[in-house]
């Protein structure tokens, strides 16, 4: 765990009370998530879906151990204004050089679905996006939502910038 900057902390605060319901639990939430996962930086951004919202975000990435080695998967968290009586929306956000592996729980938008967060407007007093995130760690260690596009052919073809060698004609 690591301590998140009181500047962090601060502006964190004022930004939940000018538009989030329980300020206190979801600054709790987002300051545990931000000591545990030193790589998740906070920030608002318009968040569209059907229609816009100024929302608090965590992006970075979620430190995983796959096939015995330690990766660092993308993700975004949108923290919507009924935390936590609504459940957060994550994605997995692939940088440059990777791609969306779209699987059991990340859609091929790169939405991530689970259980935990389907039932969490049941569970919202004891749910929480650490909790989650913890899930989450296990369900990538199993199955990875991103790859590296030299894992492609195509894409390897591509990224070396020559172009995909033809089929042969027909006789």
């Amino acid at each position: 765990m690591s301590t998140v900057p009181e500047r962090t902390l601060n502006w964190l605060y004022s930004v939940l009370t000018s538009e989030y319901h329980d300020v206190n639990r979801t600054y709790a939430d987002v300051a545990a998530t931000l000591s545990h996962y030193s790589s998740l930086k906070p920030r608002t951004e318009v968040y569209s879906s059907g229609s816009s919202a100024l929302l608090l975000r965590l992006s970075g990435t979620l430190p995983v151990t796959f096939r015995g080695a330690t990766y660092r998967f993308p993700i975004t968290i949108w923290i919507p204004h009924a935390y936590p009586r609504e459940a957060p929306l994550l994605y997995v956000t692939p940088v440059q050089g990777m791609v969306l592996v779209p699987g059991n729980y990340v859609g091929s938008e790169g939405r991530v679905y689970h259980r935990y967060l389907a039932q969490w407007a049941e569970y919202w007093d004891r749910s929480s996006i650490i909790d989650f995130l913890d899930i989450l760690r296990g369900i990538f260690a199993k199955e990875a939502p991103v790859r590296t596009q030299q894992q492609d052919g195509f894409g390897q073809q591509l990224q070396r910038g020559a172009e995909p060698t033809p089929p042969p004609l027909p006789p």
